[in-house]
């Protein structure tokens, strides 16, 4: 979609069961946006992009800075994800899955993933980008939180996040080589987004929250909150037309 991302993504489009739709225009997922270009920030400026949410780590967003970080008509908030563990080289290795990594964001990360979904809240009548590096982890898991908020099926949401490995594989080809040459060893599946990951995500979910409206409720989203977002989310009324 753009010149400086590769995994830059609507979740509007997507159909519930009950045929109600997630407006475009509210919720875009992505990869880094240190590269964007002036084209690429005037249209998402134009798409309604009003608040940027940066899950990167501390260190990340220091080395990578976003080009919108001090745009005055972007709302540029950064919440940390996995900053203890992407610090720690030891702590990711010793993962054995990228399941492994979600369901320690879910377990671990609930004070920033509770900041991500006020965010999102208290902007909810304009677009809001939320990104990590790739756009495939910390990203992901706040895809699937919003995807199964709205009702979502979740093969549908695992497909979603499927994508992820397939549209970065030109930048992970350059990472690859760039940490053989350095001598280093990564585990990886750290360059995948395989469905299983995702699917036993979702499964902890159930078998420790029975549904996602659980798992929000002790985070500290209400459900009175959790419905404004998801009537929010769902404005488009199924009309029995594709």
């Amino acid at each position: 979609m753009l010149e400086g991302t590769y995994n830059l993504r609507e979740l509007g489009g997507y159909r519930a069961p009950n045929g109600q739709t997630i407006l475009k225009h509210k919720l875009l997922r992505s990869d880094g946006l240190h590269s964007l270009s002036k084209a690429d920030e005037a249209f998402l400026i134009k798409y309604g992009v009003r608040t940027i949410i940066d899950l990167r780590s501390t260190r990340e967003v220091e080395e990578r800075p976003d080009t919108f970080m001090h745009d005055p008509d972007i709302q540029y908030v950064h919440v940390p994800f996995l900053d203890r563990m992407l610090n720690n080289a030891s702590d990711m290795i010793k993962m054995d899955s990228l399941a492994n990594v979600y369901i320690d964001i879910l377990k671990n990360n609930q004070p920033s993933i509770k900041k991500v979904f006020n965010i999102i809240s208290y902007n909810i009548n304009n677009g809001v980008l939320f990104h990590c590096a790739a756009g495939k982890d910390r990203t992901g898991v706040i895809a699937m939180l919003l995807l199964l908020l709205c009702d979502i099926e979740k093969e549908t949401i695992i497909e979603d996040y499927s994508w992820s490995a397939t549209l970065m594989e030109p930048v992970f080809i350059h990472q690859k080589q760039k940490i053989a040459n350095a001598g280093y060893e990564v585990p990886a599946f750290i360059f995948e987004s395989n469905k299983d990951d995702a699917r036993i995500t979702l499964q902890y979910i159930e078998d420790n929250y029975e549904n996602v409206q659980n798992y929000l409720v002790a985070v500290g989203i209400e459900k009175n909150e959790q419905q404004h977002l998801k009537e929010a989310f769902l404005g488009g009324k199924f009309n029995g037309q594709d």
